[in-house]
């Protein structure tokens, strides 16, 4: 992917979460916003799911569409 192709995406807002377990063991999930407010989850990829985004993403397909990723910081517990 090109640079321009790659600005002309729009953004997705992900960040990681504690995971929704009764107790909380180190785990986070990631959750993605469509706003930089972080106010209403879009998705979320569990803990365990191996295929979750990491820092390393540009660009993550969701939804049949792809989204330029922006990390926001990690929440913490």
């Amino acid at each position: 992917m090109t640079v321009t192709a790659y600005r002309t995406l729009l953004p997705i807002y992900l960040r990681r979460e504690p995971a929704k377990q009764d107790q909380w063991k180190g785990d986070f999930d990631v959750v993605a916003y469509r706003s930089l407010q972080s106010t209403r989850p879009w998705a979320v990829w569990d803990y365990h799911n191996k295929q979750k985004p990491t820092r390393r993403n540009r660009v993550v397909t969701l939804n049949c569409s792809r989204w330029r990723v922006i990390w926001l910081p990690d929440r913490e517990p």
